[in-house]
């Protein structure tokens, strides 16, 4: 997507929203670093608050993680996603949070979007954006499972505390 974004190509991406190679290493590595913090992150909050069951949740993690590190756009590939939300959503109570919620949702949007239909925006300046809606959700379904580890204290004893998000 950021070469798409940050590189000019006469035929793929004539309409760039910055033809710069070197933002596009600079997005790439803040992008890379980004997920990658996050993750250390919340794996070790995972340990602390999950104990025995942390194992679980850090693969459901990695796995999430490193499909918004290394997306693949085919259908077949977001199979790989069914494992760990499937984790996540038999965690907790008996009643899912908002987080595996959206989690759900999320996931089985995946499968129903019209993905011929956004392909028209790609190469398009910041309309490009628009044709990578797969990548979009899957960032989403990462975020959230960030907030439902963090907030899975909480939940786990039944106070429920108000998360900032910064």
């Amino acid at each position: 997507l950021l070469a798409r974004l940050m590189i000019f190509d006469s035929t793929l991406n004539p309409q760039p929203v910055l033809n710069s190679p070197i933002w596009y290493a600079f997005g790439l590595v803040a992008s890379y670093t980004s997920v990658v913090t996050l993750l250390v992150l919340g794996m070790k909050r995972a340990a602390q608050i999950w104990k025995d069951r942390a194992l679980n949740v850090q693969f459901a993690l990695l796995c999430i993680g490193g499909i918004v590190l290394f997306p693949a756009s085919a259908t077949y590939h977001f199979l790989l996603l069914s494992v760990p939300v499937s984790i996540l959503l038999a965690l907790g109570k008996k009643t899912w949070s908002i987080e595996q919620k959206i989690i759900l949702g999320l996931y089985v949007c995946i499968g129903f979007i019209p993905y011929s239909l956004l392909r028209e925006f790609d190469g398009k300046g910041l309309l490009t954006l628009l044709a990578y809606p797969r990548l979009l959700m899957t960032t989403m379904i990462f975020a959230a499972t960030l907030l439902f580890v963090e907030r899975s204290k909480a939940l786990q004893t039944g106070h429920h505390e108000q998360v900032q998000i910064a």
